[in-house]
């Protein structure tokens, strides 16, 4: 009876089948911790991760069913695509740890900051400093053919693809709360015609299905009209720019790709130390982001920034590093902040690390003030609310959502 139980519980985890022997002490084993979640049980027996060493992020472990689903459709076939990280576009990350890495950032998900990190992470100096992203941040990190793809092993789409379908890459999709997501959207990308940055011919093309009525100003009432927009704009089957666009139809999960792990930036400080120990950033992360260097003029500019990528909350830069430096010796996996959930979002999603930021939490009152615009807000996110469970906003708590 044992052994059957337990090969109905392996049966449906690929994982556990090619980790676990069975027998009958692994029978018994398995039987006893089903008593735990399942989600627990992944992680414990993957053979990817080091489980004394990434607790935080093992509890975020997907189980991965369908490895080759929807992968070579996500990828885009023009080579400005796939040569560089694109936005809404999973790519292939050689990591500096050795480990191989998919990487997927939706717009808006601060998406920015860490491409920088990656590209540091795994370019030489001459070609940081010709670029601009060996110190702060560099605004064309876009635009930029990422540096691996220089190397022979990663120049093609073929080959991209193939690393990225290999069992042993390891997938990391970011997402954000998509009622704040949706704010920082309309704040940086859509209102006050002034400041849109999105192309003008596709709004022309949204206004088949909205008329003249595409222009939005800095307010409330305008921010109520946006939504019913995307409403409206979603009803009529168009698809929508990716700034806008919900993040559970990007990354490829339009076309069932799935991802090991789904990193809330909200909760950064939880699983920071230990995604950069996993992929070997930490070199990268520990210092030079506080100045940004002219790529023409050489001319230094001082940030308002900390000079490390990310200081965890209540640590200095340098207590940091060392907490990533604990976690790549195996000394102190289950060290993590805890103070993240306490605080809302993570400390860097309030300033102005980059020119995208709108310091949008700050706003999040002012924009959802009354139920009409939850409720409407809540319509147009739901999918994103129930693939990354994120909790329905009630209206008076748009400052924790």
């Amino acid at each position: 009876m044992v052994a059957v139980v337990a090969r109905t519980f392996l049966k449906g985890s690929s994982r556990l089948r090619r980790a676990v022997p069975l027998n009958r002490c692994t029978s018994l084993l398995l039987v006893l911790m089903t008593t735990v979640s399942v989600a627990r049980l992944i992680p414990i027996t993957d053979p990817k991760i080091d489980t004394r060493r990434y607790p935080a992020l093992l509890s975020r472990l997907s189980d991965v069913s369908h490895h080759e689903a929807g992968v070579n459709a996500s990828v885009p076939a023009a080579d400005d695509g796939y040569l560089r990280i694109l936005g809404g576009h999973p790519v292939f990350y050689p990591a500096p740890s050795q480990h191989g890495v998919v990487f997927c950032f939706p717009q808006k998900v601060g998406s920015t900051r860490w491409k920088n990190l990656l590209y540091r992470g795994r370019a030489d100096e001459r070609t940081a400093r010709a670029h601009g992203y060996a110190h702060g941040m560099s605004s064309n990190i876009h635009k930029i053919r990422a540096p691996w793809t220089f190397e022979s092993r990663y120049d093609s789409r073929e080959k991209l693809v193939a690393e990225m379908l290999d069992p042993s890459s390891l997938r990391f999709m970011f997402v954000r709360d998509p009622y704040v997501r949706m704010l920082s959207a309309f704040l940086d990308k859509i209102c006050s015609r002034d400041s849109w940055k999105i192309k003008a011919d596709e709004w022309n093309e949204y206004s088949k299905w909205l008329g003249n009525g595409v222009h939005f100003s800095c307010t409330p009432e305008e921010f109520y009209r946006y939504i019913k927009a995307l409403l409206n704009l979603t009803d009529a089957g168009v698809d929508l720019n990716s700034h806008i666009a919900l993040q559970s139809g990007l990354c490829g999960k339009q076309h069932g790709m799935e991802y090991d792990f789904y990193l809330k930036v909200e909760e950064e400080d939880l699983w920071y130390p230990e995604l950069v120990a996993l992929t070997g950033l930490e070199h990268a992360a520990r210092s030079g982001w506080s100045v940004q260097v002219h790529i023409e003029s050489h001319e230094r500019v001082k940030l308002d920034v900390p000079d490390c990528f990310l200081k965890l909350p209540g640590s200095t830069c340098m207590e940091t590093d060392a907490h990533i430096r604990d976690v790549v010796a195996g000394r102190d996996g289950f060290g993590t902040h805890r103070r993240a959930q306490q605080e809302g979002d993570a400390q860097w999603m309030m300033g102005k690390s980059t020119e995208h930021a709108s310091g949008t939490l700050s706003q999040m009152h002012k924009y959802y003030s009354t139920w009409e615009i939850v409720d409407l807000a809540t319509a147009f996110v739901r999918p994103d609310l129930i693939t990354f469970k994120y909790p329905v906003m009630k209206f008076g708590e748009s400052g924790e959502a």
